[in-house]
């Protein structure tokens, strides 16, 4: 279901946002609506070298909420190379187990401008997570590799 979900929305959002080819012009002030399996996204351009974005994550009963900044290396052109930090929030109730917990993670990447408005993006990079459990209060950490892949469509 979520994968027809997916394709249905870069279909629409492809139809709206392919009106030409072209570079990324200046990222300022720009708000971009993001899409990724799991995950949505709000972006926003502070100036043509940095953004923010606030990010949600939500699967079978685990739930990650946090905020990304990102350095844009090349923002002018047509394939923005990128690097960041992201911190999220980490809550999670599955079978018997219950918990929160936090992640921090460090990532490069790059976004793939189709049009003016709609790229591809996709990141990389190692992850600390850290877990604790409610009712025991048992905890875990450790490093991941977490990739990303996703779709934004920009409103302006």
């Amino acid at each position: 279901m979520e994968k027809v979900l997916l394709t249905m929305t870069i279909s629409v959002l492809m139809s709206f946002g392919i009106t030409s080819v072209a570079n990324a012009d200046d990222l300022t002030k720009r708000i971009g609506i993001g899409l990724g399996n799991p995950y949505i996204s709000i972006k926003y351009g502070f100036n043509s070298k940095c953004s923010i974005e606030a990010k949600g994550a939500f699967g079978s009963g685990i739930t990650v909420g946090g905020t990304r900044f990102y350095h844009n290396f090349n923002p002018n052109d047509r394939t923005v190379i990128f690097m960041g930090v992201e911190g999220n929030h980490v809550s999670f109730d599955t079978n018997d187990i219950s918990g929160n917990g936090w992640i921090g993670y460090g990532f490069v990447g790059g976004e793939y401008f189709i049009s003016q408005k709609f790229t591809f993006n996709l990141d990389i990079g190692p992850a600390f997570i850290s877990l604790e459990e409610d009712e025991c209060g048992l905890s875990i950490d450790g490093v991941e590799w977490v990739f990303n892949l996703g779709v934004n469509f920009y409103l302006k």
